[in-house]
């Protein structure tokens, strides 16, 4: 007996035009880790727990938050940049502590994004996950609300 799947993908395809033969847009789940540190040198102490969240395979991209400016030229920032590059961390700054990714944050390093996450099972391991719902009536306001993530990866 097989089981039926329901999934969101919206699908054109095209008759009698110049463009592709079928145009896709897909919303993909992702899942992202941001882990915030107060400074530059708490984030340097503490990378091997970042290290580790993005060895686990759990999170498709991670980030660490940086919650105090780093001075520009920091031997210290220098170092924490090339030590995320290493290991595929991104690096933003500004945010509250345990406020996901809104836009609003400063990108220092971006974050490679890999599709090797499992968004399910995080999901299953943090049943008490805050749900944020966004009001929006049409598709189209839906992608746009959405769209701002995009910057964070490259």
């Amino acid at each position: 007996m097989t089981k039926s799947v329901k999934y969101i993908r919206m699908m054109w395809t095209q008759r009698i035009s110049h463009g592709p033969d079928v145009e896709e847009i897909l919303y993909m789940p992702i899942a992202v880790a941001v882990e915030s540190k107060p400074t530059v040198a708490t984030a340097l102490k503490e990378i091997g727990q970042i290290i580790k969240y993005a060895k686990s395979g759990v999170y498709d991209s991670v980030f660490v938050r940086l919650e105090t400016p780093p001075r520009t030229g920091s031997a210290e920032l220098r170092i924490l940049m090339e030590v995320a590059r290493q290991h595929g961390i991104g690096i933003v700054l500004g945010g509250d502590t345990y406020a996901p990714l809104t836009g609003s944050e400063s990108i220092l390093l971006w974050a490679p994004l890999k599709l090797h996450g499992d968004p399910a099972m995080l999901y299953q391991k943090r049943r008490k996950m805050k749900y944020i719902i966004r009001n929006t009536s049409t598709v189209e306001a839906q992608l746009r609300d959405l769209l701002f993530s995009r910057r964070y990866f490259k």
